[in-house]
């Protein structure tokens, strides 16, 4: 974990109109995903090479979808103020690529559907922690909140669990008393979080987590998309040729960030290869690097610069408004426009749950095509919340019985 993910600056060129922006020197390929059927969907699983890893039993249902015909309830309260909430167990130690388990709670709201897999990496050992988490909450005035949370460090599992738990419902709470300035409640949000990671008794030294979310407020009739480190998030409608925007990962090497970095003292080690732009944040000692600007915990540097402020896009809401959250593991080596594309492609036919695990299936093969020794963990969160934007999600699918991958 921690090899920096490439600098989106760039407009990409798809021969649609977009927004958004895309990697220079992508390490991502331009075959696409194949997620025409649902045999091809399990042939991605076959991109992983069983030398690396010996499978013991199944272990858990490893993805989650929900629509308005599941109910399922699990142990554990987690919805509190919510009327429907959703997280995954972080932290379990599996063998690799195993999915962590999801819990949910409550009923998820008519018309709208949740579809979540998150898988553990392979990191040169037999068994692996996955450090990524999920946190959905829902509320009954029609507010949502969805994140995906990426560890990194020693406790970087904590650090994530942690933060699944609490920013959901501090950024729901500050969509209801934002009094206007919905940006500045959302960002004093993510500062409550952090100071809640600080006083939680683990070490947070040079441990921590990235971020994103998409929050959802029928108040604004807005859309916001919410970032804190390599993490991203997207959102689209389902035209095929319509525009989308996603989040874009803080980086050492953007101009700003290194500016506000270097005046507070840290250093910057920047390197350029083929494959594009790659940075680390030191603290004067150099004995600790950190591939982000910005992010939860990591206090070694954050006395040198990097923050835990989000940056925050807001856009209007719409009934065909479609999100997709995800880990640097996702993003590593698939640009968003090649999950953009897919989604608007596959999901009505598929269906949320389907599409999430082939997009974790193909992030997994491309990280052990391209590192062979190393694959982050996977994380996928999609998320409708209109009526109507694709068919197969709002018949209430579920996961419990889907395959394996």
């Amino acid at each position: 974990k921690g090899q920096a993910a490439t600098l989106l600056t760039a407009p990409i060129v798809t021969g649609a109109p977009w927004t958004g922006t895309t990697r220079l020197g992508s390490k991502a390929n331009s075959s696409g995903i194949n997620l025409s059927s649902l045999s091809a969907v399990l042939a991605l699983a076959a991109c992983t090479p069983s030398r690396r890893r010996k499978l013991g039993p199944k272990l858990h249902s490893a993805a989650v979808g929900v629509g308005p015909r599941d109910r399922s309830l699990r142990s554990g309260s987690i919805v509190q103020d919510s009327a429907f909430a959703l997280r995954s167990i972080c932290g379990t130690r599996t063998e690799p690529y195993e999915h962590s388990e999801l819990q949910t709670e409550g009923t998820c709201p008519s018309g709208a559907s949740v579809s979540a897999v998150s898988a553990a990496g392979f990191k040169g050992r037999a068994s692996s922690v996955n450090q990524d988490c999920v946190g959905v909450r829902s509320h009954t005035d029609g507010r949502w909140v969805a994140c995906v949370l990426d560890g990194h460090g020693t406790e970087g599992h904590l650090v994530a669990a942690r933060v699944s738990t609490t920013l959901p419902r501090l950024i729901g709470e500050a969509l209801l008393q934002s009094s206007g300035d919905v940006p500045a409640a959302l960002k004093a949000a993510f500062a409550e979080a952090e100071r809640d990671l600080e006083e939680a008794g683990f070490d947070v030294e040079t441990s921590g987590c990235a971020a994103a979310a998409v929050a959802l407020s029928p108040d604004t009739g807005k859309a916001y998309l919410i970032s804190c480190g390599d993490c991203q998030a997207a959102v689209f409608d389902s035209t095929p040729d319509g525009a989308f925007e996603v989040t874009c990962p803080h980086k050492a090497h953007d101009p700003a960030e290194n500016q506000r970095i270097r005046a507070a003292g840290g250093f910057i080690d920047v390197r350029s290869d083929v494959q594009g732009l790659f940075s680390r944040v030191y603290p004067p000692s150099r004995q600790f690097g950190l591939a982000m600007s910005r992010s939860f915990g990591d206090l070694c540097v954050k006395r040198h610069g990097v923050l835990a402020e989000p940056s925050v896009m807001d856009l209007p809401l719409s009934e065909d408004s479609c999100f997709v959250v995800g880990s640097d593991g996702l993003f590593e080596f698939i640009t968003p426009a090649e999950v953009v594309n897919e989604l608007r492609t596959r999901w009505l036919a598929h269906g949320g749950t389907i599409c999430a695990e082939a997009l974790v299936s193909e992030a997994r093969a491309r990280w052990l095509r391209e590192d062979g020794s190393y694959c982050d963990d996977v994380t996928c969160l999609l998320l409708r919340v209109g009526q109507g934007a694709f068919r197969a999600d709002s018949s209430g699918e579920s996961a419990h019985g889907s395959p394996r991958l």
